[in-house]
């Protein structure tokens, strides 16, 4: 199977904090895979989650976390802090708004990653030492 984003979806949205993406294997969130194999090796925590923007390791494998506050709670060596989103946060945060106050699993093609369209939207990525 080919190692890439493109047609994974976000598969999970707590409403102003965390949005889940990446599982590219099962796209529910209950999988993923890395280059590596199923998983890779934990890393140093570095950067931390100080701000709306931070994308950070969802699981060690190929799932990913866009934050849209500050979580400090995910500075626990777990999570690996190693982007930051330059533009589109204000598209998430109306897409937050639309979604309620509860955890949801998006339902309609917004969610899908369509080659590029992540890297509008999330990954114009550069570390977060560049910014």
């Amino acid at each position: 199977m080919p190692l890439h984003y493109k047609g994974t979806i976000i598969h999970g949205i707590i409403p102003d904090h965390i949005w889940f993406g990446g599982d590219i294997t099962h796209g529910n969130g209950l999988g993923g895979e890395s280059i590596y194999g199923q998983q890779f090796p934990k890393e140093d925590c570095i950067r931390k989650h100080d701000g709306p923007g931070i994308l950070s390791t969802g699981t060690n494998g190929s799932q990913f976390m866009l934050h849209m506050k500050v979580s400090p709670d995910y500075d626990d060596g777990e999570h690996i802090a190693f982007g930051r989103v330059l533009d589109g946060l204000d598209v998430m945060a109306r897409v937050g708004k639309m979604v309620g106050n509860e955890f949801v699993y998006p339902s309609t093609q917004s969610g899908y990653v369509r080659g590029n369209v992540l890297a509008s939207l999330v990954m114009a990525r550069r570390t977060l030492g560049d910014t």
